[in-house]
């Protein structure tokens, strides 16, 4: 892996933010509103690299949109579900690059905010706030601190959530922003 840091690492940080943004609406729409018809759609493939054993090419594998868009539509709360895994994905997409390319570790609160977020995320969407902790991760009036412990990151359709879908979307616009602007970040070890 080539690691980067500084004015580069913003720069390809944006770009996934962006590009994450980009294919968002592409997928919330397949999700909210599938597509009509019969069912009977064709499966979408996927190809694959490398051969087989028997030194033939690998089969796609085959994604069952109808049994997807059935499945969506089998349970009340699917389609929040599915939101979710979504935008949770893309999140954890943005706060590993931002850990890998030293970037998680400024103490600008909306970031700190984001490495709270994908720890719920990983955590089947719920906060784990540890006793005494001091808030330093906020984003748009919405601050991490210890009361939260236990409460849900995104609602379930039935309990409410800290978060809405369209506060992550624009957690994830906000620190494209604040890359875009930012020309030395402050990390949390010794700036000294």
């Amino acid at each position: 892996m080539n690691k980067i840091n500084g004015k580069q690492a913003c720069q390809q940080a944006i770009r996934l933010i962006e590009t994450q943004l980009q294919v968002l609406p592409l997928v919330v729409v397949a999700i909210v509103e599938p597509a009509a018809g019969d069912g009977a759609a064709a499966p979408l493939a996927l190809s694959r690299k490398g051969l087989a054993p028997d030194a033939g090419t690998r089969p796609p594998i085959a994604l069952d949109l109808a049994a997807a868009t059935q499945e969506l539509n089998s349970r009340p709360h699917a389609r929040s579900e599915a939101q979710r895994i979504v935008i949770g994905n893309m999140l954890l997409a943005v706060d590993a690059f931002l850990k890998v390319h030293d970037i998680a570790s400024s103490r600008t609160p909306a970031i700190q905010f984001l490495g709270h977020v994908c720890e719920a995320i990983v955590n089947d969407n719920v906060l784990a706030i540890d006793p005494g902790h001091i808030p330093a991760a906020a984003f748009d009036g919405l601050v991490i601190d210890e009361t939260l412990n236990g409460t849900l990151l995104f609602g379930d359709g039935v309990r409410a959530g800290l978060m809405e879908f369209g506060d992550a979307v624009a957690l994830l616009e906000w620190i494209a922003r604040h890359l875009r602007g930012e020309k030395k970040l402050v990390t949390g070890g010794d700036a000294g």
